[in-house]
């Protein structure tokens, strides 16, 4: 293949921890949130060690121990990494991805090497699985064959494909360089080439192959040890390559293992949750009962054992003391559901199967309170679906467990022995799939039982609501409105729809997809959210609709109303996962194709954000939440968590303590000026200090956003310029200042 390199982004990273410690971050930008507990990769250099996972790179200096990220958010390619090597020679750090990609960071900037990614020559999969770095070349593992590329042209030399017996299709795991030769770990034994010389690697029949007794097998890793090749093949044991024949160790004849990797004194060999080092004939395990699921480990040029484990992040042994490398950060990248509650924004992990079954999945609910991400204490450990926080208490719901109580006294669980609370049959777990806090009152959806909604008052006394209609046993989420009607979607493999219960008079309606019965796009229904004006949002598989006036669905034949965008009903083709209003009243929709915005009615697209045209970590969207006060809006997806802080906050009829961010305002400040704790939509006007107006505009909420620059486009200067906001109606005014500096 005639591949030449070519940079399509070469990006100023702004590397360091300070984006994850800041309690905001800028109008317009975004951040990851991401964890750093399940690393799988690793690779170092004199000054540095780097861990990757699927969503990102933690990079830990040795000297001075300061944790820096490099994400999407900075520049990285957005796909799974699957592959790191560190160039000592150029001081530069090779990346490779699942679907071929190569990142190559060097002097703190990142250039993308696309060829093998897009190649219409490869079929199948693209992975590049390991690096091993000779001279100015790399050799890149792939589920294709052997791909070498120059580090100093940038482009790729020769490509080894299709190296089976028989010429075909071959998985290379890893390769190691070993005196004149390079040797293959493969799906299908061990392969050995001469890269000096004259020999002709292209051509299949000119490798030399190791397949026969143990060699039968997949070859996991490679590495040099005692002057040596070694092998790690599974079930079979370690093997070390003498005279050209393959001699088994005596130690780990059996066995599964994820990597070994050598230095000159010391083997490390990394199984299913243990580390082992061979130094000197002397196997030994390294931190006994500390790992839980290491993947790889290496030595570096001081004697240091770093270790990437699935559960641990990264970990590191010297002197026989294991510690842990952690920034701040989720548990985990999984998502379930994402909420906001005083002040904080909270994550839970989840959950349950699309058939309604226990995912047993076991995870803590995360926190992000002044810009931190901690756990929060829960005696739930399975399975949480959803949580609030209330001024009394913090509840915590689980699909199986029931229902958690935590107060500065203490935690107490609800289930059904102390709690009308059912477990549903014949699966005998009390499903708890959502919570809705209510001033200080608790609503709960208990699945597959009757009744399935209770209401826990704040002086601890339930109420249980028997419902009529027979759908009203499954529900799968649950929402107040802002006149007190209760709404839960129903459980699609049971029906499907929503019912709707008003408990003041005992009465309640299922709205279908039936004309008449609620007109909905689909009865299969996936979120509900209730707006700035009380209109009630509904996303269903097929789109999205309100209701202007909730309450008029007890009144017969009423059914919702479906927006109108680009001619077509709203979003009709997509499945509207979540649903969040931010404080300008507007629709961020959630989908399996990435997220909307749109104003208040549905009819103006503002932002359509994927995975191609922003930091978004996938584009399959599990749950938005808005922190009202900041207007940052985060996206749990099923890769991750990211966030935007976007131009809109909430408000109240009256001028709070009005902020404007940044002020000064620089001369190469290219941002948008944040304007903060205005009158709910107040008009904004800015003038120069003679009165002349420079721009003017609406706030969203509580926010007004300036791109410091005039109505004509130009480009503001230097100056004090004057900021008028006022209600609406004209009762109440607020004066500001902005100042522009060189």
């Amino acid at each position: 293949m005639n591949l030449k390199f070519y940079s399509l982004l070469s990006l100023c990273l702004f590397i360091n921890t300070e984006g994850w410690s800041q309690e905001s971050i800028p109008v317009g930008t975004w951040r990851l949130h991401l964890s750093f507990n399940d690393l799988n990769i690793l690779a170092t250099s004199p000054e540095q060690i780097y861990a990757a996972n699927e969503v990102g790179i933690l990079m830990y200096s040795k000297n001075d121990k300061e944790i820096s990220i490099l994400s999407k958010a900075n520049g990285l390619s957005g796909a799974p990494v699957s592959a790191l090597a560190y160039d000592e020679q150029r001081n530069l750090l090779l990346i490779a991805f699942e679907n071929g990609l190569i990142n190559i960071l060097s002097e703190n900037k990142i250039s993308i090497f696309s060829n093998l990614a897009n190649s219409p020559a490869i079929s199948g999969s693209r992975r590049i699985n390991h690096i091993t770095l000779s001279n100015k070349l790399a050799y890149l593992s792939t589920d294709f064959g052997v791909v070498v590329f120059d580090l100093d042209k940038r482009e790729v030399k020769e490509t080894y494909r299709d190296l089976s017996d028989t010429g075909e299709s071959l998985i290379i795991n890893e390769s190691v360089i070993f005196q004149d030769s390079i040797y293959l770990a493969t799906e299908h034994g061990v392969l050995a080439g001469a890269v000096t010389g004259s020999t002709n690697l292209l051509d299949f029949r000119n490798w030399k192959r190791y397949t026969v007794g143990p060699l039968d097998n997949p070859v996991t890793s490679l590495t040099i040890f005692n002057d040596q090749v070694y092998a790690a093949i599974n079930s079979q044991g370690i093997f070390s390559l003498q005279a050209g024949a393959w001699m088994q160790q005596t130690y780990f004849q059996s066995g599964q293992f994820k990597s070994i990797s050598g230095s000159p004194n010391q083997l490390l060999i990394t199984t299913g949750n243990q580390v082992w080092s061979v130094n000197a004939g002397t196997v030994e395990e390294i931190g006994t009962g500390s790992f839980i699921n290491p993947d790889q480990s290496i030595i570096d040029d001081w004697g240091v054992i770093w270790i990437a484990d699935g559960a641990n992040g990264l970990l590191t042994v010297k002197d026989g003391v294991i510690s842990q490398v952690k920034p701040s950060g989720p548990s985990s990248n999984a998502i379930w559901r994402v909420t906001y509650s005083f002040d904080r924004i909270l994550n839970s992990k989840g959950g349950f199967s699309s058939s309604l079954q226990p995912l047993e999945n076991v995870a803590d609910v995360d926190q992000f309170v002044n810009g931190q991400w901690s756990v929060l204490p829960s005696d739930l450990s399975t399975d949480i679906t959803d949580q609030g926080i209330s001024t009394r208490a913090t509840f915590i719901s689980s699909f199986g467990n029931g229902l958690e109580k935590i107060t500065s006294e203490g935690s107490v669980i609800f289930n059904e022995s102390n709690s009308p609370l059912q477990k549903a049959q014949p699966i005998d777990k009390l499903l708890i799939p959502a919570i809705e806090v209510s001033s200080d009152d608790l609503w709960i959806a208990n699945y597959g039982v009757s009744p399935s909604l209770h209401l826990l008052s704040v002086s601890s006394t339930w109420e249980s609501f028997a419902i009529s209609q027979p759908q009203a046993q499954f529900p799968v989420d649950v929402l107040i409105d802002r006149t007190g009607l209760i709404w839960m979607i129903i459980d699609p493999l049971k029906g499907g729809g929503i019912v709707v219960f008003n408990k003041n008079d005992n009465r309640s309606v299922y709205l279908s997809s039936l004309a008449g019965s609620g007109g909905l796009p689909s009865s299969v229904v996936r979120s509900i959210a209730v707006d700035r004006d009380g209109q009630v949002w509904i996303g269903t598989d097929m789109g999205v609709v309100f209701f202007s006036n909730p309450g008029n669905v007890f009144n017969g034949s009423v059914d919702a109303s479906r927006p109108i965008f680009e001619n077509r009903f709203l979003l009709r083709d997509e499945t509207v996962t979540t649903i969040a209003i931010d404080g300008g009243n507007r629709k961020w929709l959630g989908t399996n194709n990435g997220v909307w915005l749109f104003d208040s009615t549905g009819e103006e697209l503002i932002y359509n954000f994927t995975v191609e045209n922003s930091p978004l970590l996938s584009n399959k969207i599990v749950s938005i939440a808005i922190d009202p006060h900041s207007g940052e809006v985060f996206f749990g997806t099923d890769k991750g968590l990211s966030s935007f802080r976007s131009t809109a906050t909430s408000s109240t009829n009256q001028f709070n303590e009005v902020k404007i961010f940044p002020n000064p305002v620089s001369g190469e400040f290219s941002g948008q000026v944040a304007i903060n704790g205005l009158f709910t939509d107040a008009i904004v006007k800015i003038t120069d200090i003679s009165g002349r107006l420079i721009w003017q505009t609406r706030a969203n909420g509580g926010t007004a956003i300036w791109n410091a620059r005039q109505v004509n486009g130009d480009r503001i200067s230097t100056g004090m310029y004057l900021v008028f906001a006022t209600a609406e109606d004209g009762t109440e005014r607020h004066v500001g200042k902005i100042a522009v500096i060189e």
